[in-house]
């Protein structure tokens, strides 16, 4: 695949994780919005056939979605165990970190979810990879926290106390 230009930051390329990826196109500093996600609400129940829809979606509260534009970036983010973005309030991808020119942009797809059926495998490579990615609160006390405070507020107030499914 060719290298697709996407804006003046960052630009879609062959990836290690996932066939393409977004990649900076110069130097992104922490806190640095990146992008904005764009595109349409999506309002369902949980379901375990519900949770296989989607695969580009975002969660933003409970039982609501938003499906990003065709053109949007958040159609060629990869997920990372390691990630150097976040979805932020305004629906802002945030650097999480100084990102280097050409390094991978990648998020930690949990951060976007708490649909108590979605899961996938991971293919990040990362040392610290969980193998397979649950909804944020099926995350590890700490890794939550660490989240937290970066992530949508209300995802993040809408994610259930307890991490059983039902």
């Amino acid at each position: 695949m060719s290298t697709q230009w996407l804006t003046k930051t960052i630009y879609v390329a062959p990836s290690s994780i996932d066939n393409v990826g977004i990649f900076s196109l110069r130097p992104l500093r922490a806190g640095e919005t990146i992008y904005t996600v764009t595109g349409k609400f999506v309002r369902n129940e949980y379901s375990a056939v519900f949770a296989l829809l989607g695969p580009n979606w975002i969660g933003v509260s409970k039982e609501l979605w938003l499906d990003p534009d065709q053109s949007n970036p958040m159609n060629f983010m990869n997920h990372s165990c390691e990630p150097n973005a976040i979805v932020t309030e305004g629906l802002n991808v945030v650097a999480l970190r100084d990102i280097p020119v050409h390094e991978e942009i990648v998020m930690d797809y949990s951060t976007t979810e708490i649909d108590p059926y979605w899961q996938m495998d991971c293919h990040c490579g990362r040392a610290t990879c969980r193998k397979a990615i649950r909804a944020f609160q099926f995350l590890p006390t700490e890794l939550r926290q660490r989240y937290e405070g970066q992530m949508l507020a209300t995802l993040v107030a809408a994610a259930p106390l307890t991490s059983k499914v039902g």
